[in-house]
């Protein structure tokens, strides 16, 4: 008995009296074909059992991919800060730049920056750019400056986001996870003797985060009896510096703190202010460890992989023709790795 014949587009076509190039973009979702006929499409190809053929997919992807004009192999990376020094002090934005580049580089685009707020001042004219060079891979990088606000037609782009914000903007979201970048390094500061341990962050960070700080750090004291829980100390992200360092070291003496985490390096400064209010030492664990505090030993949340990982997941987004705002938004969550205070460890956990 001879196997039952594939089933293939033109069959759908037939079935529905539509044309077979129809058939296919409707298939895919494209912009160009109203949503009633792409659910009709895709009903009809259940009911016949059609199932795309992998290689004849990846043939078209790559036709397209040789047939591109100049501005579609760019992916435009959307960061909002003020200046290229600004840039330089954020080992967040440089590293997810830099993996993003070199990722794009290996898939045959080209990475650019656009500075939102500074080059362009809202959606309208960053759009205007974008659209005008032909651009349809859009990563928005972690955008720290607030309010913000990109009022743009997103709905013939491609689009992920570093960042759960803008929170109204509903794409696929690539993010550090950072309820386990608490509980990592908890986990390695455990020691036999009872430990108190505080953790300290912004609100703004909270709230960004989805709580995802404060959760780790309570269920990492859950998991380690020998850990004191101490609440939560959430400071206002528009503290001035000094202040807040004072504010943060008062709070630590208060609860006799043995270690000081935070994902803002600069506190370290409280640990040493602590020790001269309380003359007790205080250890303090960077979870977001740039180059000035990994060599103390601490956590390393990979943004350059978070970088690649956003390529990755955009260029399949444009090559399947995904455009406009996620009906159900996924968030990809990329585990940290603990660096120890050693110079090998830092200097390969940066490399990598």
């Amino acid at each position: 008995m001879g196997s039952k014949r594939r089933v293939v587009m033109k069959d759908i076509a037939d079935k529905l009296g539509l044309h077979q190039s129809t058939v296919s973009l409707a298939l895919r979702n494209h912009p160009r074909i109203p949503r009633e006929t792409c659910e009709r499409v895709q009903c009809a190809a259940r009911e016949l059992g059609y199932v795309p053929d992998p290689m004849l997919s990846s043939l078209i992807a790559y036709r397209k991919e040789i047939g591109r004009t100049y501005g579609a192999n760019v992916i435009a990376f959307v960061i909002n800060l003020n200046d290229k020094s600004e840039y330089e002090a954020s080992h967040v934005h440089r590293r997810q730049v830099e993996g993003a580049r070199l990722r794009a580089s290996e898939l045959g685009y080209k990475l650019e920056v656009f500075w939102f707020g500074r080059d362009y001042r809202d959606g309208a004219a960053l759009e205007k750019v974008i659209r005008a060079r032909g651009i349809r891979g859009v990563i928005l990088g972690s955008l720290r400056k607030y309010p913000l606000q990109i009022s743009m037609d997103w709905s013939s782009l491609s689009v992920l986001k570093i960042d759960l914000y803008p929170s109204e903007l509903a794409f696929d979201t690539v993010v550090p996870n950072q309820l386990e970048s608490i509980r990592l390094a908890m986990q390695h500061l455990k020691q036999d003797q009872p430990l108190r341990i505080g953790l300290a962050v912004s609100d703004r960070d909270e709230q960004q985060n989805r709580h995802l700080f404060t959760a780790g750090y309570y269920l990492g004291s859950m998991e380690l009896p020998a850990v004191s829980a101490i609440p939560v100390y959430i400071f206002g992200s528009n503290e001035v510096p000094g202040s807040l360092v004072d504010k943060v070291a008062r709070w630590a003496s208060q609860h006799q703190l043995d270690v000081l985490m935070s994902n803002w390096n600069n506190l370290d400064a409280a640990t040493e202010r602590m020790e001269r209010i309380s003359g007790k030492h205080c250890r303090f664990v960077s979870v977001d460890a740039d180059e000035r505090t990994m060599p103390w030993g601490g956590v390393c949340q990979l943004h350059d992989v978070i970088g690649r990982v956003a390529v990755d997941q955009l260029v399949s987004k444009m090559q399947t023709f995904r455009y406009g705002f996620s009906e159900h938004p996924a968030t990809t969550m990329i585990d940290p790795v603990w660096v120890e205070s050693d110079v090998e460890s830092v200097l390969s956990a940066i490399g990598s």
